[in-house]
């Protein structure tokens, strides 16, 4: 055990306004970076005495307040991609509900269509990643091109856009200036606590099944490396049928959760030697810093640039950024690597982070 980093937060005397956040997703029904920094924003911002609703699909019970909008639809295709059709129907539907409860202050993100759609002195977009062209490789080229125009102009028409990372504020910042930088945060209490010195995996991979979060270079990576590991995948999605014939074909010792309670997830990855990120695009890599946060070593491959959880291994001078899958291979097979202290932590400890919100609100 460890003693708590957490600071005591007092309730704000000024705390007014009544903050809304639009998203699809709520965890821990669904996981990922957006989904699990708006949910631990909303319960913070309670804490200190905002009013605070959270509107999104009725995905079941929380303990943060929710306004819904109906019963969760598909959010991807059978290709993995995100379903535009439900998503513009989501967005207003959700852009209706925000007037309905004269929100103070809407913080739009996925979907980021909302924010066309409000009063824009109201909208605060936090933009995860940004994608310009590969809009064309995700939907098509006449689609692709829709969306692309689209992303622009939401992004020009918000008075503030909230990045977690320099890679995306560099990106958004051509067609915004009004653009700040505030990292995903954790309550590190309930990371920390898990920490294990017994190691079962090797390896750990935490992803959506989707093409972009390199489930491709994962099974080229494994083919590669030399010894027999034992390697935890967590992560479920329309690959999933890929990876199952996969795995059949490897010979390393893979355990593959497709679900996993959050509890059990922090146990398992807690378990893990080296924590793998593979994306071809990440807007932050939620999964990454609670896999250092949990005693693992991060290895993150950012072939074109566009991986921002490698900011995570940069920032905490913690961890291996690879430019290929040959170099992903190498890291593995050489590091020998220890848990990172606690206190170099505390840059990401929600306290912190939220407070650089309200500085902002």
């Amino acid at each position: 055990m460890h003693n708590s980093i957490a600071e005591d937060r007092q309730p704000s005397e000024d705390a007014t306004m009544h903050i809304c956040y639009i998203h699809t997703n709520l965890w821990p029904y669904t996981y990922g970076g957006a989904e699990l920094r708006h949910y631990l924003f909303a319960k913070e911002l309670s804490k200190m005495g905002y009013k605070v609703t959270y509107i999104t699909y009725d995905w079941g019970p929380t303990d943060i307040p929710t306004a819904t909008v109906g019963p969760p639809p598909p959010l991807y295709d059978r290709e993995g991609r995100r379903d535009i059709i439900n998503t513009v129907k989501f967005s207003y539907a959700a852009a209706k509900k925000a007037k309905n409860l004269r929100c103070d202050k809407i913080d739009v993100t996925v979907p980021y269509l909302p924010a066309y759609l409000l009063p824009r002195e109201k909208i605060i977009l936090t933009y995860w990643e940004f994608w310009g062209d590969k809009w064309k490789d995700y939907y098509g080229r006449i689609l692709g091109r829709m969306v692309m125009w689209g992303e622009k102009a939401i992004i020009k028409r918000a008075p503030l856009v909230i990045t977690a990372t320099k890679i995306v504020a560099n990106q958004v910042f051509r067609y915004n200036r009004n653009t700040a930088i505030i990292p995903v945060g954790l309550n590190l209490d309930h990371y920390l606590v898990y920490r294990s010195h017994n190691k079962t995996y090797d390896l750990a991979y935490v992803a959506r099944l989707v093409p972009y979060k390199g489930l491709d270079v994962l099974i080229e990576v494994l083919n590669a490396v030399g010894e027999k590991l034992r390697v935890l995948i967590i992560g479920d999605g329309p690959l999933r049928d890929r990876l199952a014939a996969e795995i059949k074909r490897m010979r390393h010792e893979v355990e593959w959760r497709r679900n996993v309670a959050e509890e059990d997830k922090r146990r398992l990855l807690a378990q893990a030697k080296i924590y793998l990120n593979l994306s071809k695009t990440e807007g932050f890599s939620i999964a990454t810093l609670e896999a250092i946060a949990l005693g693992a070593y991060p290895i993150v491959l950012d072939a074109e640039g566009y991986n921002a959880a490698r900011e995570i291994v940069e920032n905490l001078n913690y961890g291996y950024v690879a430019k290929t899958p040959a170099e992903v291979v190498k890291a593995i097979e050489e590091a020998r690597p220890s848990p990172l202290e606690p206190e170099k932590l505390m840059q990401y400890h929600i306290s912190n982070v939220v407070q650089q919100y309200i500085r902002l609100l």
